[in-house]
């Protein structure tokens, strides 16, 4: 599995993530369908449309990079259809934004987009999620 692998090089052993959409105020998903064959979809479904309930105190955003339409990018606020390589660079110049990785050379696909994902990620410290696809490489998932 590409997230235990990611998981390896982020924590120095295999761990199995486990996500807390009830307490993001940002969500991010690096080509990730997380509310279909994960063992806890179901919670990850229930956790996610609590936060978008437009009657709540606040309302999550949510932010899906995808390379294939699918669920999450039909339910996101924002949405960017990339190839998978485009979405592995975009996750690097995330990370990188945050000093938490080396920047990849290359234009911004969609730099509007990405800015506009920068602030609401920085406005957000500390309550943003950014889940990525088992597609996705291993330092994808390290940088997640």
């Amino acid at each position: 599995h590409q997230r235990l692998r990611g998981a390896q090089l982020a924590f120095g052993r295999p761990l199995e993530p486990v996500f807390h959409f009830d307490r993001a105020r940002v969500v991010v998903t690096l080509d990730a369908d997380f509310l279909q064959g994960q063992p806890e979809s179901v919670r990850y479904a229930r956790d996610l449309i609590t936060l978008r309930d437009p009657e709540a105190r606040f309302m999550s955003r949510l932010y899906a990079l995808e390379s294939t339409p699918g669920l999450i990018g039909a339910l996101a606020d924002h949405r960017l259809a990339l190839s998978p390589a485009d979405i592995e660079h975009f996750a690097y110049r995330l990370a990188a934004a945050f000093g938490a990785a080396p920047a990849m050379a290359g234009p911004a696909p969609a730099p509007r987009w990405e800015s506009a994902l920068l602030a609401d990620l920085s406005a957000h410290t500390g309550s943003c999620l950014v889940v990525a696809g088992e597609g996705m490489p291993p330092p994808v998932h390290a940088i997640a």
